[in-house]
């Protein structure tokens, strides 16, 4: 029986594939081998003297033709049969651009809204892309946000505390686009969660310009914060402080 096992790490000497979850815009990115009919995320083999992530990103720049991408390590995963378990890397990668598939064992890439019919690994990469979407999460920013996280100047991003934000957990991956351009984006991980009962709590636990705000305030912060999100939604609610780092 195949089983699947997710783990925080292991040795490195342990991660033998690399697996890389990728979307395109709003569409899955998926692989079509030239032997099979069947479709599969991409990833492969990682090579003598390669680290897990630089195995990662060669093998979607070979099995997919990326040739603009973000991306960051999601996990350690295992595929367990009888005694024998093998080790990879899954990570998730947004595309900014593909450009012409290496003539190699790949035939062409489909982009899908959802899943595949036909997997080609079907007792193991639904479960990868499950966990995927577990710890992966996209957000849209205004510009003057999008520019300060981005910059490393607001390490604090403010959110209601809403059933949304209840799945977020400490080292999950979270996609922040520009809400005017969609096409500008970039990772972060998220590196610690504090949920408050009330802007003014959380504002007061924190030095201003983990906000952003250096130099602001606190009625202005508050008078900022109140014409996003009314008081009543903070009363319902409750809000959290999410701590992230971009993803270099």
């Amino acid at each position: 029986m195949t089983q699947v096992n997710f783990y925080d790490k292991v040795d490195d000497d342990k991660l033998k594939f690399a697996v890389t979850a990728a979307r395109l815009g709003d569409k899955w990115v998926f692989c079509k081998h030239r032997d099979r009919s069947t479709l599969e995320i991409p990833g492969g083999h990682r090579e003598a003297g390669e680290t897990a992530i630089d195995a990662a990103r060669r093998e979607l720049r070979e099995e997919t033709g990326a040739e603009e991408f973000c991306i960051a390590p999601v996990c350690v995963y295992s595929v367990k049969n009888g005694g024998e378990e093998t080790f990879g890397l899954l990570c998730y990668a947004e595309i900014k651009r593909l450009g012409e598939l290496p003539p190699l064992e790949i035939e062409r890439v489909v982009l899908l809204d959802g899943r595949p019919e036909s997997w080609t690994y079907p007792l193991i990469q639904p479960f990868l892309l499950d966990k995927i979407e577990e710890n992966v999460h996209r957000m849209r920013l205004n510009n003057w946000p999008f520019t300060k996280i981005k910059n490393g100047e607001k390490t604090i991003e403010i959110r209601l505390f809403d059933e949304k934000r209840k799945r977020l957990k400490p080292n999950d991956i979270i996609i922040f686009r520009r809400a005017n351009d969609e096409a500008d984006f970039f990772l972060t991980r998220v590196r610690g969660l504090h949920a408050r009962k009330s802007f003014f709590e959380l504002f007061s636990a924190f030095d201003f310009a983990r906000f952003g705000c250096e130099g602001c305030t606190m009625d202005r912060m508050l008078e900022d914060i109140y014409r996003i999100y009314p008081k009543q939604q903070e009363e319902r609610y409750g809000v959290l402080g999410i701590e992230i780092g971009v993803v270099e």
